[in-house]
Parts: structure tokens; sequence; C-alpha cells
């Protein structure tokens, strides 16, 4: 089995370093045209198709799959971060109501080390479902994340 090291090793296999494997915790979130800073996770982005059986009369020794039962579905994004002085989430799941304007395209730009964008990943006409606060518990040493989970109409990535 190969490891990262022996890929890097052979630049013919990684084309000269360009298709090389990426850092994936270096990322910023910008929401609307609010860029929001560095998060510390984005989760769940996604596009699935579920599979369901069938039952065909004479071939009954395996089970048969088919796509296309119901329409794909996109997945829930959870955005985590720490807390901040900031309470532009909390407002934005409170404005989550009929008449509100409360939709936005949601980028997700990752970075390699140097801080250069090398993937955008954008999530059309989101709108928050679920707000975390942090815990609070005074004998914990870790650092305070709050939760914002969206639901959106499209996803696309484009590699910069």
């Amino acid at each position: 089995m190969s490891t990262l090291s022996d890929i890097m090793r052979f630049p013919a296999i990684t084309g000269m370093g360009m298709n090389a494997p990426r850092p994936k915790n270096m990322f910023q979130v910008v929401i609307g045209t609010d860029p929001l800073g560095s998060f510390l996770q984005a989760s769940g982005m996604g596009y699935k198709v579920p599979a369901y059986s069938i039952q065909e009369g004479g071939r009954n020794e395996t089970v048969h799959t088919r796509p296309f039962e119901k329409p794909g579905e996109f997945t829930p994004c959870t955005l985590k971060w720490g807390s901040v002085k900031r309470d532009k989430m909390e407002a934005w799941i409170h404005s989550v109501a009929p008449g509100h304007m409360f939709r936005r395209n949601v980028f997700i730009i990752q970075m390699d080390r140097l801080g250069v964008p090398f993937r955008i990943t954008t999530l059309f006409a989101a709108w928050p479902t679920e707000w975390e606060a942090p815990e609070a518990d005074a004998s914990a040493n870790e650092l305070a994340t709050e939760k914002l989970t969206l639901a959106y109409e499209g996803i696309a990535t484009v590699a910069v």
C-alpha cells in the first residue's frame, strides 16, 4: 500500500505536484458577500441518489437494485467555528420565515499551506436549518464551538 510520502517521490504520478493531495484543514467561508473568516470544519456537503431494491419474478437469488425511485437530494452541510462576538449566524437562522430573504449563496474556499485558494465549493440558495450554541462547561479545556447546519438547492465545485 502506498503512503503519501511514497506518492510524492514520483512526480510523474502526481503530475509534478499539480494533482498531489492537498491539506483539508485550511479554508474560509463567505456567506453572501460577508466573509466570515476561517472555520474549524465544514462537513456533509454532497449529493446522493438513493438506490432501491425491487423484486423481479423468476430471479430471486440476488437483490436487484435500481436508482431513481425518487429524485436525488443534497445532504445537509454543517459549519463549525470557534465562538466569536459576531452574532450573524444566530441572526441568520432567526430570519428564516415567510416573506424574508433568508437564502444566501455560501462559498467554502479551500486553500493550500501558502494561503492560495485551490478549490471553491458553492452552496446555492442555502439557508440555516439548525444552529447550536457552544456547550457551557467550566471543567472543559476545549475550544467553544458553534454549529450551523445548512440546507441548499444546488452545489458546484470549481478547482482554481
